[in-house]
């Protein structure tokens, strides 16, 4: 498991994501606020032989992890319940993924100012 807040560069977190992959290609990567939504999508995207499928992850599996969502002003407070959804992705990459889910459901254009 790994997480991502926007802390690390997309650097750091496509390295580590990439090493985690060559050991074992079940991963669960969860990642919380906007900067680290698109840092995590970004570092999946530079994989692109590895699948993943994408959810909202849920105040309780952010806090377990220990990912904090940064404010505007680079507060570093807790994501409420209610912005969970909105503000917080868990990207599972699996090693067998089904057949069914090998064509993309919906394609995401990320760059540095999404």
């Amino acid at each position: 498991s790994m997480g991502v807040d926007g802390q690390r560069s997309l650097e750091q977190v496509e390295s580590e994501l990439r090493q985690k992959l060559l050991i074992s290609q079940d991963l669960n990567l969860w990642a919380a606020g906007r900067q680290g939504i698109a840092i995590a999508l970004q570092a999946a995207a530079a994989t692109p032989q590895q699948a993943f499928v994408m959810r909202g992850a849920t105040a309780e599996e952010v806090e377990r992890e220990g990912l904090m969502s940064r404010g505007e002003g680079g507060s570093g407070t807790r994501i409420e319940k209610n912005e969970a959804r909105r503000f917080a992705f868990h990207l599972k990459f699996q090693k067998d993924v089904p057949r069914s889910m090998r064509e993309p459901k919906k394609v995401f254009h990320v760059g540095p100012k999404s």
